[in-house]
């Protein structure tokens, strides 16, 4: 066409239509890379959008499965019995947005009179290591009772480790519970 316009002669204009279907396919092959790059980069904001939505919500206050706090055993018989017992879909009560379960109604009852009282520190998060700056899940039959004051480990070695220097690991706890609380 364009060789044929300005009298270029039959063979010119052969390699003129080549040349043009050549710069066509690679105008095609750019414009398909293009598709797939800005396809990539709305592909990498789907995935890190909601990536950097979880990493801004705050910190749980308690350690609750479904919505149950510690695994659904009784805060209050620590203090009561003195062993771990698992509580009852029967006695449940509402506190600190998750639900707490008791192996009977007086229990439920004391625990509704003063829930801090009763509530394992650190949110029911392992004490052990809430001392080294990590919320880790406890295990409710790993615990301890000091001053007063029920702490919940991740496994019975790790209660058997606060029998030494327990002061100086609550209040290093303390500091660190305060820092994971605090707003991000």
């Amino acid at each position: 066409m364009i060789a044929h316009r300005f009298g270029l002669p039959d063979r010119c204009r052969e390699h003129a239509v080549v040349a043009l279907r050549g710069l066509a396919r690679r105008e095609a092959g750019m414009l398909l890379r293009a598709k797939r790059f800005v396809g990539s980069c709305f592909l990498a904001l789907l995935v890190t959008v909601p990536l950097a939505m979880v990493g801004a919500q705050e910190p749980p206050r308690v350690n609750a499965e479904d919505g149950v706090a510690i695994k659904g055993y009784d805060t209050v018989a620590y203090f009561t019995d003195g062993r771990p017992i698992q509580g009852k879909v029967d006695y449940q009560y509402s506190w600190d947005d998750v639900v707490w379960r008791f192996a009977s109604l007086a229990h439920r009852e004391q625990f509704a009179a003063n829930p801090e009282r009763y509530a394992p520190q650190y949110g029911g998060f392992c004490a052990d290591s809430m001392y080294f700056g990590e919320a880790v899940a406890a295990d409710p039959t790993a615990w301890r009772i000091v001053d007063g004051k029920l702490y919940l480990f991740a496994k019975p070695a790790s209660a058997g480790r606060w029998s030494s220097d327990t002061a100086e690991r609550i209040q290093a706890a303390d500091e660190n519970w305060r820092k994971f609380q605090a707003p991000q």
